[in-house]
């Protein structure tokens, strides 16, 4: 079910507490003040209210959450426990039987269900503009009220730290896990114009030179754009025939990942590449970008499928990558450039690389 899904330490234990009584639930608007009994055994600990892209649901949508939290010792059974935002309609969402969230263990329950089927959603959403959000045992008496202002866009609404009284908007939120306020980070892994070992000769490199452990110590560097024929910085070797130029070249750059604690934490990674005519990006040995070159295999003496030409040799392409093949500390960036015939009268390649996401204290 849904609302399973960041469910840290569920357990369906039969040893589970019942929650405690509440107080008689008022048939009124309940005042700008928490109205459940002291201390609650579960409260509602964090929502987003204008998830816009900041966090993913499993179906991989962005949608609004609620993140209810057990801040008692003992596990506690969630069987028919209302969620609401009316006050006057403490079911609008119940819990189903044999629910349960053990001791200090986070749950996340996502909006946007449809209210005639049962697929673990809450079917009702969070107003941008804030509004009431409660917990109702199952005679529908308060066990967690709040009132929430209006929240930017991908911002949370959370208790710092964990079940406190005190409330904070926070970037991104931190959904299923300790309340935190969060710092976004952006690394410019690779610049415009930066720096890159490069290997001219016309040797067939196979595969291995791809690979982050590949000593490059020997071959040229040069500040990019790096090619020939025109608006290049550093200039490459072609061979000696224009008319027979060699079809690839290699270049090679590294890069430190050390801002971000948690491959996790990073939401955004912006490749912008500027080449003449095809690549090959490899990431520490995973192909990440193919660029104007045909599917399948690739070798030395594969050209690209395109020809750059005119004011699109100076274009930049944006593409947008995963975090998959990054690694925290080092990485290395492997970028074979191919050219679309023999004769071609020009070679460029110039990349950058920006890396978002977020840390927490």
């Amino acid at each position: 079910m849904w609302w399973t899904w960041l469910c840290l330490a569920c357990t369906t234990s039969s040893a589970l507490v019942p929650l405690p009584a509440p107080d008689s639930k008022s048939t009124t608007v309940p005042p700008d003040s928490a109205t459940s009994p002291l201390p609650p055994r579960v409260l509602i600990n964090e929502l987003m209210s204008a998830n816009e892209g900041s966090v993913v649901d499993p179906n991989g949508a962005h949608s609004d959450w609620i993140e209810i939290y057990n801040a008692d010792s003992t596990a506690v059974d969630l069987s028919d426990i209302g969620v609401s935002d009316e006050w006057t309609e403490p079911f609008q969402w119940r819990f189903p039987a044999g629910s349960s969230l053990a001791a200090g263990a986070w749950m996340v329950l996502w909006m946007g269900g449809d209210p005639d089927s049962d697929d673990g959603r809450l079917p009702f959403s969070l107003a941008r503009d804030g509004e009431g959000l409660g917990l109702f045992d199952r005679d529908g008496a308060s066990l967690d009220w709040l009132l929430f202002p209006a929240l930017d866009a991908d911002f949370a609404w959370a208790r710092l730290p964990d079940a406190s009284a005190d409330w904070a908007a926070v970037r991104r939120g931190t959904p299923g896990a300790a309340n935190a306020d969060v710092t976004l980070v952006a690394v410019q892994a690779v610049s415009s114009a930066a720096t890159w070992r490069y290997q001219d000769l016309g040797e067939d490199l196979g595969t291995i030179w791809r690979e982050p452990g590949y000593d490059d110590s020997a071959w040229a560097s040069g500040t990019a754009p790096l090619g020939y024929g025109e608006n290049q910085t550093t200039t490459l070797s072609y061979g000696d025939d224009a008319n027979q130029k060699r079809p690839t070249a290699y270049f090679r750059t590294t890069f430190r990942l050390d801002e971000i604690s948690d491959l996790a934490n990073v939401y955004n990674v912006s490749l912008n590449l500027m080449v003449d005519d095809g690549a090959l990006v490899w990431l520490n040995g995973v192909e990440v970008l193919r660029h104007h070159l045909p599917d399948g295999d690739v070798s030395y003496s594969t050209y690209a499928d395109y020809t750059v030409t005119g004011g699109d040799e100076l274009v930049y392409t944006s593409y947008t990558l995963d975090s998959t093949a990054f690694a925290l500390g080092e990485n290395t960036l492997a970028v074979e450039v191919h050219q679309a015939s023999a004769d071609s009268s020009d070679l460029i390649l110039d990349l950058s690389l920006l890396i978002e996401g977020w840390t927490t204290p």
